[in-house]
């Protein structure tokens, strides 16, 4: 499985690192499946962050149209397949030097063109953190 990465990025008014374990991210995204699907789990330790995205949607996509949670399900499906294809690109980017002479990771490849700076890799670690929190929230919600 893949996991999300430990971001350590600078914080700007500050000298400690911003820590945040976007994997949880992946793992929330596993048990709230599980509580949609029971048995989901025992399938998820063996898939890729690619594949649990797209079983979470297919998921989401076949509960009730009147489930009250059905909108910010798939909205969160959403996210985190894009947080997946997100985390591919910073996974392997390249080290390169920006015309400004600032230090960056470049990625270039099937999921397109991605410039990483500390401030979209900032944004990338803050989506990732909202994210796992909504997919909580949302479990718990279901397990009330």
């Amino acid at each position: 499985m893949i996991s999300f990465p430990l971001l350590s990025i600078p914080h700007p008014k500050s000298e400690k690192p911003l820590q945040r374990k976007s994997h949880s991210l992946e793992w929330s995204i596993i048990w709230l499946t599980d509580t949609l699907q029971p048995g989901f789990l025992d399938s998820a330790s063996t898939m890729t962050a690619g594949s649990i995205a797209q079983k979470f949607s297919s998921t989401v996509e076949r509960l009730d149209e009147t489930d009250q949670d059905r909108i910010r399900l798939a909205r969160l499906a959403c996210d985190f397949s894009d947080l997946v294809r997100k985390r591919n690109c910073l996974m392997h980017g390249n080290p390169h030097t920006a015309p400004s002479g600032e230090q960056r990771l470049l990625y270039n490849g099937i999921n397109g063109y991605k410039d990483w700076t500390i401030d979209s890799m900032r944004d990338f670690s803050s989506r990732t953190a909202d994210a796992s929190i909504k997919a909580g929230e949302l479990r718990n919600k279901r397990h009330l």
